[in-house]
């Protein structure tokens, strides 16, 4: 489906919602390649994006991501009297460009701010590098 999308976008014609919907599960699955997602979000781009196409990758990428379950409590982010005993949710990941050669240490400080009884939210795709990552 992304080939036939991306040949739509370039000659400017709007997707609709089930073909974008269509589009980000070969995105999310990894059934398109780094080439066609990067070619399919740049033809999006130079034809300017509908709302309903954006509204439709949103849908998209939100049905596949994993739900954590906070317990008790819901944080909400946009109260001033957040506590950090009971309320913080730390992320530490950061997406490095391929070749880095450095150590990630966002699952080390995940595994320690843990310890200290903080609840952490640990997400991300497979690590350029074959050490470390979240899936590894």
């Amino acid at each position: 489906m992304i080939k036939e999308a991306i040949g739509k976008v370039v000659l400017k014609k709007d997707l609709t919602e089930r073909e974008v919907e269509e589009v980000m599960s070969e995105m999310t699955t990894r059934s398109a390649s780094d080439e066609q997602i990067t070619s399919f979000i740049t033809a999006l781009r130079i034809k300017g994006e509908t709302a309903e196409e954006i509204t439709a990758a949103a849908r998209g990428i939100r049905d596949k991501v994993s739900r954590v379950n906070m317990g008790e409590g819901v944080v909400s982010l946009d109260r001033e009297e957040i506590t950090i005993e009971r309320e913080t949710i730390l992320s530490t990941a950061k997406e490095l460009p391929e070749g880095t050669n450095i150590f990630n240490v966002s699952t080390a400080t995940a595994l320690v701010v843990a310890g200290g009884g903080l609840k952490v939210a640990k997400y991300g795709r497979r690590s350029y590098s074959p050490l470390c990552g979240c899936a590894e």
